[in-house]
């Protein structure tokens, strides 16, 4: 999702008032990132390392109200990026139409290269939301004893989050801790272990709790 500064601004100062807030608001939106002694301007939208999933649920607020009038199908966002659950791929096509028209109306437009139509049904397609990926897969319990085909939405962590994963786990436990006992080492990595991919999982718990068959994803 991007916006210009101006339009940023203007969404958050309808959900927060506090004056220094919203004055020191457009100068960090501009002041850029600094990463490995290298700076890059931000031109739209939040600087990557910051706050910006706080800042995209106040500002896409209005984008939730105006959907649950206009829109079609089911919205699930987490932040700036959201899913919409269609039942016919006519129906995701239309939401595809409606969703950038209701943004442009906040000076917000998305992003077409994470921007798709994705076809569910028996394990078609799939896609990669909030950390996990989501594929329909068949039951084999179901084919073994009633010869019944039936799909079931499954959930695991995406290429990129066990990546990440992987390396935190290096963090955690690399050389510099050789001699550390074993339960300082286990009380480091519990934590992560525990908490680590489970932010969004209510939300794409969500996406397969219906009969939904197409899923239109935006970001």
């Amino acid at each position: 999702m991007r916006s210009t500064t101006t339009s940023f601004c203007s969404l958050v100062a309808q959900r927060v008032s506090a004056r220094r807030v919203l004055k020191l608001l457009p100068h960090w939106l501009q002041a850029g990132e600094l990463v490995e002694g290298v700076r890059s301007e931000t031109v739209q939208g939040c600087p990557r390392r910051g706050n910006s999933p706080l800042l995209a649920n106040i500002c896409l607020h209005a984008f939730d109200r105006a959907w649950s009038e206009h829109g079609t199908g089911d919205l699930l966002r987490y932040a700036d990026a959201h899913v919409l659950r269609c039942k016919t791929r006519r129906q995701a096509e239309e939401a595809q139409k409606r969703a950038p028209a209701i943004l442009g109306g906040l000076s917000l437009e998305l992003r077409p290269e994470k921007t798709r139509v994705v076809h569910l049904r028996e394990g078609r397609e799939r896609f990669d939301f909030c950390g996990c990926h989501l594929h329909a897969r068949m039951s084999g319990k179901s084919w073994e004893k009633r010869r019944i085909i039936r799909y079931y939405l499954h959930r695991w962590p995406s290429q990129r989050s066990m990546k990440r994963a992987r390396q935190r786990i290096k963090e955690l436990t690399d050389r510099r801790w050789v001699g550390v006992e074993l339960e300082v080492l286990i009380e480091r990595l519990n934590p992560f272990l525990r908490d680590g991919g489970t932010t969004s999982a209510p939300v794409t718990r969500q996406i397969g709790s219906s009969r939904s068959t197409v899923t239109w994803r935006g970001g």
